[in-house]
């Protein structure tokens, strides 16, 4: 029983190594992420938009989510070929590890035999009186150029340059897992939510409102401890095309603010603050037989292109949008029916917010108001002010751990690839064969078809071979 599932498991992890397997799981994960670039998935599309393909596409929705192509980084068939894939690297890892253990030492190489080396492919028979005296020779002209020398006798000696390159492949396999520990890590510990923050508002990101659903760390639960005020928007276009939005945020314990930009967020400990958009935020006000109220309200994009509130004290019901000229027959279908964009946000001061108000009655007043503008309902008894105009901004506040994980990983691959391609082991083997009153020189290395041509003629120029010239066996 035991021998039986000795041998199992020693035709498993032959499996797992073959390099037929290796590349199928390489072929299939490659192939995987790739359709999770071309389609669509459901993590990256909003919800309404989710919602419209599918009611537009049943067909093809259903066959995707059959197939778990509409989320494919999630989808149990990608943590199953991810499992493999790390499997089969670890045998293949393991299998390899006392091999290139052995690669590191001096002793190890070509060996230091005349019939071995006189029968490879390539090497050099250097004729000489002195083969003895030609292998000091060589030995000392090696060992400028960077070598090291293992040398058992006076008739024979291994030269060998960057003897540890052979654990670049331990480095560059290492940081797949790595790179796997970052990912886990980085899934258990992040927490993510996107708050909108007026101008002059403060933000506590353990206890303050988002705008959305958080994603809550799988481990610990631990809301990030930042908090900050936005002391500033500014957004910028050119040609109706928003180019820049400057995002000011005095944290919590700085003298000055930081600035964030989209794609620049900041960044304190392992929390960054990451700029996702802006809109408008005018200051409302009201007054109506002596009572008064007033808000800053953010005019949040929508379907609609409408933001709807209320001034209870004032029994004011309120719609708003920043006005645009482009909204044509809007007069027709009723006042703001129509989306408006904010492509020209920081021209809103000038073209103004167009707004409908209702009292109690139920008559309406529409109108375009500017900072400092008032509108009254038909009935004169109640006014809307605008005394000034913000902006806000949508944040999104991310908090993880594990990118120095994935950095190692990154750094231990790079430093793993330059020591396989660039600084590989080479290895210069020197032999006496003095009967036949010659030098003999085999050369080697990880990389094939390596020959350090003019290496080699320094070699016969230090043997003291005919001319310096190598004459081969």
């Amino acid at each position: 029983m035991v021998r039986a599932a000795s041998a199992a498991i020693r035709g498993f992890l032959e499996a797992l190594r073959h390099r037929g397997f290796v590349v199928f799981i390489i072929v299939l994960l490659t192939s995987l992420y790739a359709l999770g670039l071309v389609v669509p998935q459901r993590g990256s599309v909003s919800a309404a938009a989710w919602a419209a393909w599918r009611e537009q596409r049943p067909g093809l929705f259903r066959a995707l989510e059959v197939t778990g192509l509409s989320d494919v980084y999630r989808a149990p068939g990608t943590y199953v070929a991810l499992g493999f894939f790390f499997l089969s690297l670890g045998a293949v890892v393991v299998d390899r590890l006392p091999r290139l253990l052995r690669r590191t030492r001096l002793d190890q190489g070509i060996p230091l035999d005349a019939g071995a080396i006189g029968g490879r492919k390539g090497t050099l028979a250097l004729s000489t009186a002195d083969p003895e005296g030609a292998v000091r020779r060589v030995g000392r002209v090696l060992e400028a150029a960077g070598y090291r020398l293992h040398a058992p006798g006076p008739r024979a000696l291994r030269a060998v340059r960057f003897r540890i390159a052979p654990l670049g492949f331990l480095l560059f396999h290492g940081a797949f897992a790595l790179l796997l520990a970052g990912g886990v890590v980085l899934d258990l510990t992040r927490f993510s939510g996107v708050a909108l923050v007026g101008e002059g508002e403060p933000f506590d990101a353990a206890t303050g409102e988002y705008a959305e659903p958080v994603r809550e760390p799988r481990v610990g639960g631990r809301r990030p401890d930042l908090a900050f005020t936005v002391v500033g928007v500014r957004p910028r276009s050119e040609g109706g095309f928003p180019i820049s939005l400057h995002v000011a945020l005095l944290v919590r314990g700085d003298a000055a603010p930081r600035l964030a930009n989209v794609n620049e967020p900041v960044e304190v400990g392992s929390t960054s603050v990451l700029v996702v958009s802006a809109g408008a935020a005018p200051l409302f006000t009201c007054d109506a037989g002596g009572a008064t109220d007033g808000a800053f309200v953010e005019l949040v994009p929508n379907p609609t292109g409408r933001t709807r509130f209320a001034l209870e004290p004032c029994a004011l019901d309120v719609l708003a949008r920043p006005y645009t000229s482009e909204a044509t027959g809007a007069e027709a279908r009723g006042v703001m029916l129509a989306s408006a964009g904010l492509s020209r946000l920081e021209d809103l001061a000038a073209s103004g917010v167009e707004v409908a108000v209702r009292g109690p009655d139920g008559a309406i007043a529409r109108g375009v108001l500017r900072p400092g503008d008032s509108i009254a309902t038909p009935d004169g008894r109640r006014v809307l002010h605008m005394p000034e105009l913000r902006y806000y901004a949508k944040l999104q506040i991310v908090d993880e751990h594990g990118g120095g994980l994935l950095w190692a990983g990154f750094v231990l691959g790079t430093i793993g690839l330059v020591l396989r391609l660039l600084l590989f082991r080479r290895e210069v083997a020197v032999v006496a064969d003095g009967p036949g009153g010659r030098v003999l020189v085999a050369v080697a290395a990880d990389v094939p078809g390596w020959r350090p041509d003019a290496l080699l003629a320094r070699v016969a120029d230090a043997a003291g071979g005919p001319e310096g010239q190598p004459s081969r066996a």
